[in-house]
């Protein structure tokens, strides 16, 4: 064996080995050979397939030879290490299915179903419930532990299988039926969490149902062994959900305790739930305060203030409405009919007439808002398009990022609708100072970009 080793993996495939092994797998002496001999080759056959197929380490403490990860080989070494875990108490075994047949990945490198159906054979118990608790089949693990009496075992898987559950791990083939929370909710449409709870009860409670049967006929033994599980259980399961397990009986002595202990555990929860709506309701009332008071908040500016883009005076009509006049169309009256304020002023202290911030915000948008703010035009109608105002329209239109649904569906409106409109296009053009928010790095960074 050590020169099949020397040879290392990839000079010499274990996998060519494998059908010169097989005479040594499984249960019993091997035909034409003493026990002695029997046991020396089956533990130089288990010696080679485990150093080929375990990670290994360089002499300088890096990679090594590359292992092995053929599943041929690593069924034959599965079946030589179930067939001895008696002389090592499953140590080996173990090992191997807890870690040195896992890949990279986490996957098992062997076949789980034909690990379990062995270990469960060759009575490898702790070996059979770790395999199906890493498939995900909780069940099956929890009814080998009971069957073996292992209590501590069969509490173990209850606990991992409700904590799997709650981070939305498993596979399809759970006998449970979990699945993954990705989206929130299981097959049946039911929350996730909640689903999660009813899945992890159902494995205690098949433990609650096997303490009750081992205390025979004694009421006051079934009461106490089932009641005390709860506690183990970490919430999972509540003394309501084990007395409806329990037969009749009268052993009200023996349930009081676990009863007030409930009831006290319940009261808790309800005085902190209280905490937490209380807390949100102060919350709520804060934010409301503080929103009230940034709507009442006015500033106070010379009437004479001019606006930041177009230099005119806020209170008079901007530069831009002369466009109208030699077309035939009053500036006042244009003014008059928008829907818009005439003037908007921000928290620096900056002010700009209505379509003057237009002008200057539209380009810098960002692309989903700026096609939202043209939407919104088009939807309100009577906003005044200057030059500006038409060009910049033009352009985005021409650019595919002027949004459609114009002309007959903003007639068919109603008036609430387009007061709706005209608050969320107020929205989209107050939400910052074109001149010394966001829009203005853009600015910047358009400007060294030399676009």
């Amino acid at each position: 064996m050590d020169c099949f080793l020397a040879c290392g993996v990839d000079a010499l495939p274990p996998a060519r080995l494998v059908p010169a092994f097989k005479p040594f797998v499984g249960p019993g002496r091997t035909p034409g050979l003493t026990e002695k001999e029997d046991a020396e080759r089956k533990a130089e056959a288990t010696r080679y397939l485990q150093s080929v197929a375990s990670p290994s380490v360089g002499g300088g403490g890096g990679a090594g030879p590359p292992r092995c990860e053929d599943r041929t080989v690593h069924d034959c070494l599965l079946r030589l290490l179930v067939d001895g875990h008696e002389r090592d108490g499953s140590k080996a075994l173990m090992r191997y299915v807890a870690g040195v047949g896992v890949g990279a990945n986490g996957d098992a490198l062997f076949d789980k179903e034909l690990a379990a159906r062995l270990c469960e054979e060759f009575g490898a118990f702790r070996a059979a419930i770790h395999v199906h608790c890493d498939g995900a089949d909780h069940g099956s693990a929890l009814e080998l532990a009971l069957e073996a009496g292992d209590l501590a075992t069969a509490k173990l898987v209850a606990a991992k299988a409700a904590e799997m559950y709650h981070l939305g791990g498993g596979g399809d083939d759970d006998d449970e039926g979990r699945r993954g929370a990705d989206d929130g909710l299981d097959e049946n449409g039911e929350d996730a969490a909640a689903a999660a709870r009813r899945r992890g009860k159902s494995l205690w409670l098949r433990i609650v149902d096997a303490e009750i049967s081992k205390a025979g006929g004694d009421v006051d033994a079934a009461v106490a062994r089932a009641l005390a599980l709860v506690h183990d259980a970490e919430g999972v399961l509540t003394v309501e959900d084990v007395l409806r397990v329990l037969p009749d009986f009268d052993a009200i002595d023996v349930a009081k305790p676990f009863v007030l202990a409930e009831l006290k555990t319940r009261a808790g929860d309800i005085e902190r739930s209280r905490a937490r709506v209380d807390a949100a309701e102060a919350t709520t009332r804060e934010t409301t305060k503080a929103i009230d008071a940034m709507r009442a908040r006015t500033i106070r500016l010379p009437a004479r203030t001019p606006c930041a883009k177009c230099g005119r005076p806020i209170s008079q009509l901007p530069w831009s409405f002369s466009f109208f006049a030699p077309n035939g169309v009053d500036p006042d009256e244009v003014a008059e009919g928008s829907p818009l304020s005439q003037y908007y002023v921000f928290p620096c202290g900056m002010g700009f007439h209505s379509t003057c911030l237009v002008e200057a915000a539209l380009p810098w948008m960002l692309p989903d808002v700026r096609a939202r703010c043209l939407e919104l035009m088009s939807v309100v109608r009577r906003v005044p398009l200057t030059r500006e105002l038409k060009r910049l329209r033009k352009t985005f239109r021409e650019t595919g990022v002027l949004a459609v649904g114009r002309g007959a569906n903003a007639a068919a409106l109603s008036d609430d609708d387009k007061t709706y409109a005209v608050q969320r296009l107020e929205d989209i053009l107050c939400c910052e100072c074109p001149l010394c928010g966001d829009m203005m790095l853009r600015k910047v960074e358009a400007a060294s970009a030399g676009e």
